[in-house]
């Protein structure tokens, strides 16, 4: 498999992914349409963005991979031309830290949204409630997945080596 159909599975899995976990958050959209009978045009408008971005995001990751991967240079940084049982250690490493942090990263985004939005409709926004300590938890859980999935290169080199490392201190004694 090339890297390139290797990045267009990975693409394809997010989509699908942040697909059917936008349910929960169109669903709840849905329902505070259909539940107000009085709702300000801003809610209805700030239903509608979020939809069109999800919508929007769903299609760039299922059918717009290649201008993804030609973007954002995913092919590069790989030494080998195609990914077989025989690769080395840190590309395995990079694969599935990619995919780890990529999954979390696609789970908690609509998660997020769906907290801001109840927040927005609740239309404050206290240290004390309940929602806001879930908030800040899972949007630190974002930016550390994002943080992870952009230096992967460099995380599984410090894996790698320190997995090397201990193998020499076991070896020695």
């Amino acid at each position: 498999m090339s890297i390139n159909t290797f990045w267009a599975f990975i693409l394809k899995g997010m989509g699908i992914i942040l697909a059917l976990l936008n349910f929960s958050v169109l669903s709840l959209s849905i329902m505070s349409l259909t539940k107000r009978n009085n709702e300000p045009l801003s809610i209805i408008a700030i239903n509608i963005i979020l939809f069109l971005f999800y919508f929007g995001m769903v299609k760039i990751l299922l059918f717009n991979t290649q201008w993804i991967i030609e973007k954002l240079k995913l092919e590069n940084g790989f030494t080998e031309e195609r990914i077989d049982i025989n690769i080395s250690i840190c590309s395995f490493l990079q694969i599935i830290i990619i995919l780890i942090s990529a999954y979390l990263f696609v789970e908690t985004l609509p998660i997020i949204c769906k907290f801001f939005f109840i927040i927005y409709l609740q239309k404050d926004f206290y240290a004390q409630e309940p929602s806001t300590g879930w908030l800040i938890f899972l949007s630190i859980k974002a930016v550390i997945c994002f943080i992870i999935l952009s230096n992967n290169k460099y995380l599984a080199g410090l894996i790698d080596k320190q997995t090397s490392t201990s193998e020499i201190v076991e070896i020695q004694e």
